[in-house]
């Protein structure tokens, strides 16, 4: 499944089996980083945790980086478009060279650890706080 998936409806004749608005609030998310957590691989918790404590704003889940012809060039787990910034899993390692020659700025989860600071100085605050 994919974002643009999602949003275009491809896979509404697919079974549930998790439903985004019942994911856990034990930790004082709100329902948008609730959901992005659901919807985001385990090992980058800490870092959607992290961006939504700094009140940065939040990514894109599964992005999928468009071509020419709006094909899909590449996947990021995370990604904010509108900053040209990703975060790749392992597993989207051959992706990279993809996000780069369109100019994208890469963080690769198993150096986040180190480089958390870097990518959320490089995010702007979060437009919802701000009220």
């Amino acid at each position: 499944m994919t974002t643009q998936g999602l949003g275009l409806g491809l896979y509404e004749h697919l079974p549930e089996v998790v439903d985004p608005s019942s994911a856990p609030h034990e930790q004082g998310y709100d329902d948008e980083v609730s959901e992005l957590m659901v919807m985001t691989d385990p090992i980058l918790h800490d870092v959607v945790s992290a961006v939504s404590k700094s009140s940065k704003l939040l990514p894109e889940p599964g992005y999928e980086l468009p071509g020419e012809d709006d094909e899909v060039l590449a996947t990021a787990e995370l990604a904010w478009p509108g900053e040209k910034l990703a975060i790749l899993l392992s597993t989207e390692a051959s992706s990279a060279e993809a996000f780069v020659s369109k100019n994208w700025t890469l963080f690769r989860q198993p150096d986040l650890a180190r480089q958390l600071d870097e990518l959320l100085a490089k995010l702007p605050m979060r437009a919802k706080d701000s009220e």
